[in-house]
Formats: C-alpha cells, structure tokens, sequence
C-alpha cells in the first residue's frame, strides 16, 4: 500500500504520472532519502575503461561493503541508441535473447562474491518473479553443492538460500551483468569515510512550486540537486 502511497506523491510533485521515469532507481533514492546518489552509465568510455582494467569490480563490492543501496537498470524499451554499445542493448530488447530481464526496468544488487575464479552478483527483481535464466540462474549446471557452501560462508546466506526457483532473485557473472544492464545507482547512506550524513534545510517561498490546473508543474527555482551522472568527461 505504501508504495502506491509514494508513488502517487511523488507523481503529484512531479506533475502528473507521466513526467515520472521508470526503470533508473537513482532520482527516487535521492529523493525519497536525501543522501548522495550516483548514477554510472556501463556503457560510457570511462566505466568500460575501468571495467577493462579492473577498476570497477572493487568498486562495486566496496559499495555493497558500505551498505550502499545499489540499483541497476536494464535498458529501456524507448531509448535511443547514442553508439554502438546502446545499439547492441536496443537489438537485444526486441529479440528474445535477453534471458529473462526485463526491458526498462530497475534490480537491486544484494551481494557480490567471488568463487572458484568466477565473479557474481547476486540480483533481486522487486517484483519477485522474472528472473535471468542465462549462465549462474536458478536452472544452470554451472551450480554444484560445493560452490553454494562457499557463498553461504562469504554471504551469511543458508545454503539452501543461495539458490531458490522463482523467488525473484537470481545470480548472474559480472560480465553477463555490465553486457545486459545499461546502469547502475549508488545511494550513499554513509560517506566514503564511514561519516553518517546531516540534513541542511532551506527555507523558500511558498511560490517557489506552482502547480497549474490540470496537473502541470512549474519550477521557478530548482531546489533539489539532480543526481550525479557518470559519463565520459
């Protein structure tokens, strides 16, 4: 109930539902906590770069490390392809190799472990169904007893937890990962430095936001600070 509740505010600030974006997680993490949250393009030169030199994995466990919340996107049905990675991800939302993800919509990234020289992620979809069923899903041979005990004892996880039929959340490798997501959200609930974070208010007009008849928004000063965006500069 209180998703709705939520949704229905939020889409009342914004203007109406359809100025609201579905399928990147970073604007509502900002929004509904005020922390810090940046959003990382994977198919940006800087991200394949450290992705290519290795930069990236560590990363990605440190915000898990962190208790970050990460979110990571699929690409969406409208989006236009801007080169040739994005043009690749548009062929693929219509084709039916995708593997279960869905177009244009945001997972939550629980765990990442290493184990045996293999690298993953562990993937929640919200709506608890629709899962990856490529390489590390629940149905894949790659899965032994062996490899369970050993992300139950990294992860906390009861082995029989590790993997479960149709619970919404699956497993999947890094590099299926950043070839089939578009990005991924980093809401910050703690600085880098372990510092929890204090509110700063600013008093404003009560016209700062007027809201017109029929349901359009308008701004006549920008308040909230957008999320940072990771691209190639």
């Amino acid at each position: 109930m209180w998703v709705q509740v939520v949704e229905k505010a939020v889409a009342k600030w914004a203007g109406g539902y359809g100025n609201l974006r579905g399928g990147v997680a970073g604007e509502g993490l900002r929004d509904l906590t005020g922390f810090p949250t940046g959003v990382w393009l994977l198919g940006s030169e800087r991200v394949r770069k450290d992705v290519k030199e290795g930069r990236f994995w560590p990363l990605l466990k440190d915000w898990l490390k962190r208790q970050c919340l990460v979110c990571a996107s699929t690409p969406g049905e409208g989006d236009r392809p801007r080169n040739e990675y994005d043009a690749t991800h548009a062929r693929r939302e219509t084709s039916a190799d995708n593997h279960g993800l869905i177009p244009g919509h945001a997972y939550t990234i629980l765990h990442c472990v290493e184990v045996g020289g293999n690298m993953l992620l562990n993937i929640r979809n919200p709506w608890g169904a629709f899962e990856w069923n490529g390489d590390w899903g629940d149905s894949s041979l790659l899965w032994s007893d062996r490899v369970k005990r050993e992300i139950s004892e990294q992860t906390g996880m009861s082995v029989d937890d590790v993997v479960r039929d149709d619970d919404g959340c699956f497993w999947m490798s890094y590099f299926d990962w950043i070839k089939f997501f578009a990005s991924v959200s980093v809401c910050e609930i703690v600085s880098a430095e372990g510092i929890e974070w204090c509110a700063a208010r600013e008093k404003v007009s009560p016209n700062t936001c007027v809201n017109k008849a029929g349901g359009e928004r308008e701004a006549k000063k920008q308040v909230a600070r957008p999320p940072f965006v990771h691209t190639d500069s």
